[in-house]
């Protein structure tokens, strides 16, 4: 195949007018299968003639140039066509690669349901299907940070959320006006532009994109394409050995060869999905994103789904909508509600009865407080584990996260029988929740407030316990101890 480099020497000689036969037919050879030049590495895909700018390499080319490159080019498709060579090509091509999609499809389709077909459920020692608790995302389509509000809106809003209550919105939030357009995560994912999608922790960005791979790992849509799911935190030991190279990833994980993985880029027949970019941080986190970037540009035919906290994205994505995760509206509550009581309870008549019980006291107007904060996965979860092991809804934000966090403390450690090691074994629930509260304000301390490194959590946990002026004591005895003992053998 053409490099980078002799493209790049063709293109500048037809800029020039000085360009030979020998380049036009390396042209009509790198043209014959879809319209495309393709690079020898795989990573430069140009759609020529289809009016954006012409990327080869690192090199683009712009206006005049472009224009001049892109007249021969339709030229050179038009004598293509015109002899047939094109069609044969492409018709070749797209057995190819259909062949090509259907040993892949095969080769991951167990370790997809695997790896992405469960999730953790609060309450719960086992992991339960992603089916039996899903409930389908809403999708904003106007990010909320784009919105401004002018002060009559403010005020509007105010006064609105006062006089009534919203069921579709449990709390009038002011600075948000009128209700944004929602449409379902299915619906904004057949739009087949790269997404960026945001969302508050919490918020389903996660199991979004779960159900999408899973979805499309079962044939219920995107069927013309190859479904992966990459959680960009667990990407970053393995994108090490390959530069965080995207396509030297996939050549690995689908056991195809470079020129395989390039004809099912270039033909559009991958879905890629990669979740949590606010989690990857550093120097990590930009080489991570430049890859990205350089991904989406080389093969746009590929869809890109890319989730990240609402405001941690420090750059912008071109060529990608974004949009946001909508916090759940009273029929998400209701559903996601139902879904996990049948799953703790294991039996769907006594599942139905505890969620109608919690439910009726949900709606109740003392819990009001309590029901403006479930509007996410995650704290909805928290308040369906909290009522099903008290019976007891809080008004207070803070009871509530405290009455959770013993539940974690005592009632999942003792369900898991964990084994600790001997300085923790001995930690009360209530020195534990001293502990986590050190870590808060430790870390909330830090710039980069949101993320722990292991060793980053460990130190702060020694400071608490005191374990390394302890650890030095003990040592310090012994060694004295020794000195001691051999001192005694001298004499």
């Amino acid at each position: 195949m053409t490099t980078p480099e002799e493209l790049n020497a063709i293109l500048d000689r037809i800029v020039k007018n000085q360009q030979t036969e020998t380049d036009m037919t390396v042209l009509r050879r790198s043209l014959s299968g879809s319209g495309q030049i393709v690079s020898q590495q795989g990573k430069y895909a140009v759609n020529l003639g289809q009016g954006q700018e012409i990327h080869i390499g690192d090199r683009t080319y712009y206006g005049a140039d472009a224009e001049i490159i892109r007249e021969i080019v339709r030229s050179l498709l038009e004598e293509l066509k015109a002899t047939g060579q094109f069609a044969a090509f492409k018709e070749q091509n797209q057995q190819s690669v259909d062949e090509l999609m259907q040993q892949v499809r095969s080769l991951i389709h167990d370790d997809i349901q695997r790896l992405h077909g469960t999730m953790p459920l609060w309450g719960v020692a086992h992991w339960v299907p992603l089916g039996d608790l899903f409930v389908d995302v809403n999708i904003l389509e106007e990010l909320s940070s784009s919105r401004k509000s002018e002060l009559d809106d403010l005020w509007q809003d105010f006064t609105t959320g006062m006089q009534r209550y919203s069921g579709d919105r449990s709390l009038a939030r002011i600075g948000l006006g009128s209700e944004r357009q929602r449409v379902s995560g299915l619906e904004v994912l057949a739009k087949n532009t790269n997404l960026m999608i945001v969302g508050k922790p919490g918020s389903g960005k996660t199991t979004y994109l779960q159900r999408v791979v899973t979805e499309c790992n079962a044939g219920h849509l995107q069927t013309h394409r190859i479904p992966a799911l990459i959680k960009l935190r667990e990407f970053v030991d393995d994108g090490r050995k390959f530069a965080y190279s995207l396509e030297c990833y996939f050549e690995q994980c689908w056991q195809l060869s470079n020129a395989e993985i390039d004809l099912i880029f270039h033909q559009g027949r991958a879905l890629v999905l990669l979740d949590g970019l606010d989690e990857v941080t550093g120097e990590d986190g930009k080489n991570i994103t430049k890859q990205i970037k350089q991904f989406a540009r080389d093969y746009p035919q590929v869809q890109v789904i890319l989730t990240c906290r609402t405001q941690s994205q420090e750059s912008q994505f071109e060529r990608f909508d974004y949009v946001e995760v909508a916090d759940f509206n009273e029929g998400q509550v209701r559903s996601f509600s139902e879904h996990w009581f049948k799953a703790v309870t294991k039996d769907d008549s006594a599942g139905l009865a505890r969620v109608q019980k919690f439910l009726n006291e949900l709606l109740l107007e003392t819990n009001k407080p309590i029901r403006d904060l479930a509007i996410t996965p995650i704290l909805l979860s928290l308040t369906c584990v909290v009522f099903h092991y008290t019976g007891n809804f809080y008004s207070q934000h803070s009871k509530l996260y405290e009455e959770g966090l013993e539940l974690l403390l005592e009632q999942w450690e003792n369900s898991r029988e964990i084994e600790r090691d001997e300085i923790y074994r001995d930690l009360s629930p209530e020195r534990k929740l001293e502990l986590l509260s050190y870590l808060a304000v430790k870390k909330f301390e830090q710039p980069q407030y949101v993320l722990f490194e292991q060793s980053e959590i460990e130190g702060y946990i020694a400071e608490f316990l005191e374990i390394g002026l302890k650890h030095k004591a003990i040592a310090t005895r012994r060694k004295l101890s020794q000195s001691r003992t051999t001192k005694y053998r001298l004499l």
